[in-house]
């Protein structure tokens, strides 16, 4: 199981996430079962999905809002990652980094961070 202290530096970079978007910022993931995913974490800003739009409609869409990249960490994910960065080149890495950081051992992709962090914080008796 996860350290306790990871798994509330988690809690804290979702929370992170949360104000961004709050504050017109724009998360890109891969798919809809991302997106799907972090709103069940509470995340209501905007969100892309890389996977369905081309490389210049994400450009458009990136534009002055200051984008996070959230793809998976396994390798399809990584090279999602490493694409948008090179295209986005203010895009923000580091949570992305620091998320695979913390959970690499236990999952892969954005999708099952809503049941990591449940079972974790089950397993510490924390309140949801």
């Amino acid at each position: 199981m996860i350290e306790r202290k990871k798994l509330e530096r988690l809690l804290v970079l979702i929370e992170e996430l949360k104000r961004h978007t709050e504050k017109g910022g724009i998360i890109i993931v891969e798919g809809r079962r991302d997106v799907i995913a972090l709103r069940s974490l509470g995340i209501e800003g905007e969100m892309i999905m890389a996977s369905v739009l081309p490389d210049y409609e994400i450009f458009r869409l990136c534009h002055g809002k200051r984008p996070i990249i959230l793809s998976d960490w396994d390798s399809k994910g990584r090279e999602i990652e490493a694409k948008l960065k090179n295209l986005l080149r203010d895009a923000n890495t580091a949570i992305w980094r620091e998320i695979s950081g913390i959970t690499g051992r236990y999952i892969h992709s954005v999708e099952e961070l809503p049941e990591f962090i449940r079972k974790a914080r089950e397993f510490y008796r924390m309140p949801v």
